[in-house]
């Protein structure tokens, strides 16, 4: 079965290409130093521009994936979203500078302007909204729903509010109740603010436990007789 040629559109779109298949670069320098990488898409000003080897990935934005060289399956849509990742594969990154900092973590998911922007290693994350995550460096296993979180984050699930899942032993211990309302008081008596429905809170959970579920971090409920 034949393989379609390699299509670029626009000054070095794809000057390198060597023996690449299925390519489809659009923009200044977009997969320019590509190689042998295949079924790679790349659209905006230099995105992709240092992909040599990499596989099916898509980049739309200016300096999305630029420096990627190697890693597989990343998907990224923004403004220098994913824009240091080198060997990291099976990530998504959605918004300006989304994973920005992101070289070899893989599996992670980051939806949101700097979503995870700081993140170089870890694996397997999880961000939803602005700066979710951002303080996250290498942890793994975390699920950040607008949460910056902390750099020691490991398995910890939190939301805009306060922490809300399994944490690690170490955030914790850290997290004490305080008169003041800090985080780690029991969510029930913590106030809402910001928000005009309690109805947020519910679905924010609901949706908090629904990630867990996928990431297998929560066991099955044990069906209850009827």
């Amino acid at each position: 079965m034949l393989r379609p040629h390699p299509s670029g559109a626009g000054y070095d779109a794809l000057a390198d290409n060597t023996s690449g298949e299925a390519n489809t670069a659009l923009g200044e320098s977009a997969l320019f130093s590509n190689t042998t990488g295949s079924d790679n898409t790349a659209q905006g000003l230099e995105a992709l521009d240092s992909n040599t080897s990499g596989n099916f990935n898509t980049a739309s934005g200016l300096g999305a994936l630029q420096y990627n060289t190697t890693g597989d399956n990343n998907t990224a849509s923004g403004i220098f979203a994913l824009q240091n990742n080198t060997s990291g594969g099976n990530n998504t990154a959605v918004g300006l500078y989304a994973m920005g900092d992101n070289n070899t973590g893989s599996g992670n998911t980051a939806v949101g302007v700097n979503a995870l922007g700081t993140n170089h290693g870890g694996s397997n994350n999880v961000a939803v909204g602005s700066s979710a995550g951002y303080n996250v460096r290498g942890g793994n296993y975390n699920i950040e729903i607008g949460n910056v979180g902390t750099a020691n984050d490991v398995g910890t699930i939190r939301n805009a509010i306060a922490a809300i899942g399994p944490v690690s032993a170490s955030a914790s211990a850290s997290r004490k109740p305080s008169a003041g309302g800090k985080d780690g008081r029991p969510m029930r008596k913590m106030r809402v603010r910001g928000f005009r429905s309690a109805g947020f809170m519910t679905a924010l959970t609901i949706g908090c436990h629904s990630l867990l579920r996928v990431a297998k971090l929560l066991p099955e409920p044990a069906l209850v007789p009827t």
